[in-house]
């Protein structure tokens, strides 16, 4: 079998305006990896023609071992979990970090800063990554300034520009998220 049908890659992300908790992202993962690898399907059929059959939810620890299964079934498994910090819960986080140790697989996590990372995943190699307030200034600005839409407008470009860049580096908190806007 070729090495990238015994691979897979999932990911979580975390927003702090939507509850998000382990099982839920647990369950994730395993839809994800299905989803990748549909042979993996008879390691988990069991206990879900069970649930479906009896109109019940798999408990947490069935779905940990239902996890386990198919991460420990591929030759590698890559977990994403960006903003791990905006998981109101720190039980929930902890959950999420200590089944994430427990596997044979390679795990990334964007979040700022917690204690929960060292003490939960001591293997884990922590590098840090922070936007300085003027970096992200100076990307809003040269973003917008080469936005086709304020090519056109000329009147006040400049000021208003530095109002909207000013505006977001000070609410971003180090914090910049890139992205493409159609304006």
């Amino acid at each position: 079998m070729p090495v990238s049908e015994t691979l897979a890659v999932v990911c979580a992300y975390c927003r702090f305006d939507e509850p998000c908790i382990a099982e839920n992202i647990l369950r994730s993962f395993i839809h994800q990896i299905l989803a990748q690898r549909p042979k993996l399907l008879p390691l988990v059929w069991k206990c879900y023609s069970q649930h479906r059959f009896q109109r019940t939810e798999p408990t947490f620890d069935q779905i940990i071992e239902m996890f386990h299964s198919l991460v420990s079934s591929l030759a590698g498994v890559h977990i994403v979990v960006d903003g791990l910090d905006e998981i109101t819960d720190d039980k929930e986080k902890v959950t999420l970090l200590r089944e994430l140790e427990k596997l044979p697989a390679r795990v990334l996590i964007f979040s700022r800063p917690l204690d929960l990372h060292i003490r939960h995943l001591p293997s884990a190699t922590q590098s840090t990554i922070e936007a300085q307030g003027d970096d992200i200034e100076s990307f809003v600005m040269t973003s917008l300034l080469d936005h086709p839409s304020f090519q056109q407008t000329t009147h006040l470009r400049d000021a208003i520009i530095r109002k909207i860049a000013t505006g977001i580096r000070e609410r971003s908190g180090g914090m910049c998220v890139f992205s493409h806007t159609d304006i």
